[in-house]
């Protein structure tokens, strides 16, 4: 069963046709359902509607490309990407940026995870200021930021 609407699919295939002007990757961090129920070991409850919504997405793009990384057998992987809970979507230009999104991104936000998609694979796709972009070239010092996305 399709997450995406045939409406929505139809738009968002029309608009990031005209918007990502290379290639963007996802690299999806999960877990398959075993169907192995394991006292004291925690399941991954949207991984699999995670792999189902970012295949559907992947096939909107030739220019979007998926990867999906099983944890339970490459942590490793996971391990150098920062990965510490699954599912989560790295999205990038190939060389890793360190954008995350961590869970499943539906509702409100499936449309951030659209536009970071759209800023990955797109040349100005930052849109930030020559001003800004001058002062981050000034940072000396590594900077995490974390961006929660809520209806609330």
């Amino acid at each position: 069963m399709a997450i995406l609407n045939d409406a929505d699919a139809t738009y968002l295939r029309e608009q990031l046709a005209t918007l990502l002007t290379k290639q963007v990757r996802i690299r999806l961090f999960t877990e398959p359902a075993t169907g192995l129920y394991v006292p004291g070991r925690p399941t991954c409850e949207t991984c699999a509607d995670a792999e189902a919504l970012m295949n559907e997405v992947a096939d909107l793009s030739d220019r979007i490309y998926l990867e999906i990384v099983d944890v339970s057998a490459h942590p490793d992987l996971a391990r150098e990407a920062g990965v510490a809970l699954i599912p989560t979507m790295a999205v990038d230009d190939g060389a890793d940026s360190g954008v995350r999104f961590v869970g499943l991104p539906d509702g409100y936000e499936f449309s951030s995870f659209v536009e970071t998609l759209v800023a990955a694979g797109s040349e100005a796709g930052h849109g930030l200021s020559d001003e800004s972009l001058a002062r981050l070239e000034s940072l000396t010092t590594e900077v995490e930021i974390k961006t929660f996305v809520t209806p609330t």
